[in-house]
């Protein structure tokens, strides 16, 4: 199955949310699209919340991108 479409999250220090927007792409019906997260240099646990969520059994692909300072 291919991507139509990218969805784009810029983050810093977002672990106190990122994973409730995380839940909400879960419970698309269409899971046809990948997300893309772009950390920059994120230091609460927003990396750590990302090597979890890389470990789930996603339907829809997740490239998590964590440019180090």
């Amino acid at each position: 199955m291919k991507n139509f479409i990218t969805i784009f999250t810029p983050t810093y220090n977002r672990a106190y949310i990122i994973e409730k927007l995380y839940e909400s792409l879960k419970s698309q019906t269409n899971k046809n699209f990948e997300w893309l997260v772009i950390d920059d240099g994120s230091i609460d646990n927003t990396e750590k919340i990302f090597n979890r969520i890389l470990q789930d059994d996603n339907e829809f692909n997740i490239r998590y991108i964590n440019v180090k300072l």
